[in-house]
């Protein structure tokens, strides 16, 4: 495992909620990052304090505070963003996406029985050291994908953690836990009452990861729920796949798995709201690569007409 090197300005902040007496930590994506000898993209702070004195605490700073409600205070130090987040418990979800109300703690363990899986639910602080209640280091050296507690009670709360946990799994390249991939296909149909940008987000991480290829394998039911277009799943050559790019994989599996692959790959960027760019170009490509090689240089003059000369070269990839 490696040693826990903490970013000056967390340090200055876990100090300071420190010097007034308060518990703080680094917890969820970071710590598994450091565990995993990976740079962590951010660092996540949750502390034992409440906003208001997190606000009091730092009040010589400029403060962000749109997401007080839900205990998040935002300093600003070094012109870069740090979010402090009270220890939290969640209330009942009725709606499978959000709890009906959020509960302060200054227990670091109830905050940790509400997240997701075992390997996001590690806290950190350089006194207390390591807190792992469920097992979440061991879950990354076997690395392996399993939720806090019952995964159906988890799954239920919030139905994206369904996405999630594959996605967490194709980046990670992570195995899922039996249990939790059972209460997975248990709860798909939950998936149809998630947001599309938030499902979007998951897929586009999804496809990318290194492990993408297995989990589109073993977990095309759940895709399927997400993405009706890819019912009749086709993968291409794995070897090929594992070295394309995630718009070129996206694209390989409509053009393998439908019938009318630009109809299909378009209605889907409509209905998860994808960016305007990114349904074009995928348009075009898959609507020129049923034509032969052979006539690349016709491809290439129409293109050059449209202003999209470079997307013959994607077309070429994919094809081949």
């Amino acid at each position: 495992m490696s040693e826990f090197k903490i970013p000056k300005n967390v340090s200055l902040i876990i100090s300071r909620l420190n010097d007034n007496g308060y518990r703080a930590d680094i917890v969820g994506g970071c710590v598994r990052d450091i565990i995993l000898s990976k740079e962590p993209d951010d660092f996540d702070i949750t502390t034992s304090a409440k906003p208001e004195e997190t606000e009091r605490i730092f009040s010589d700073f400029k403060l962000l505070k749109n997401g007080i409600k839900h205990g998040t205070v935002t300093v600003i130090i070094d012109k870069e963003p740090y979010e402090i987040t009270t220890y939290r418990f969640d209330g009942e979800y009725t709606d499978n996406r959000h709890p009906d109300r959020v509960m302060f703690t200054s227990n670091i363990d109830d905050d940790l029985s509400r997240r997701d899986f075992t390997v996001n639910a590690i806290a950190y602080n350089p006194k207390d050291k390591i807190t792992d209640l469920y097992g979440g280091r061991e879950d990354i050296q076997k690395r392996i994908i399993r939720a806090v507690g019952d995964p159906v009670s988890r799954f239920s709360e919030d139905a994206l953690r369904i996405f999630r946990a594959i996605r967490f799994a194709s980046v990670l390249d992570f195995k899922i836990d039996a249990g939790t991939g059972k209460a997975l296909f248990e709860k798909k149909e939950s998936l149809l009452g998630v947001s599309a940008e938030r499902l979007y987000t998951e897929w586009k991480k999804l496809i990318s990861g290194k492990g993408a290829y297995r989990i589109l394998r073993e977990y095309s039911e759940i895709v399927a729920v997400v993405i009706p277009e890819l019912v009749n799943l086709v993968l291409p050559d794995e070897g090929s796949f594992d070295k394309a790019s995630g718009e070129l994989r996206e694209l390989s599996l409509f053009a393998l798995s439908t019938d009318l692959p630009k109809d299909a790959f378009v209605t889907f960027s409509e209905r998860l709201k994808t960016d305007s760019l990114h349904k074009k170009r995928g348009g075009i490509i898959l609507d020129n690569l049923s034509f032969p090689l052979s006539t690349y240089r016709e491809i290439y003059s129409r293109l050059i007409a449209v202003g999209e000369y470079d997307i013959l070269f994607d077309i070429i990839k994919l094809k081949i």
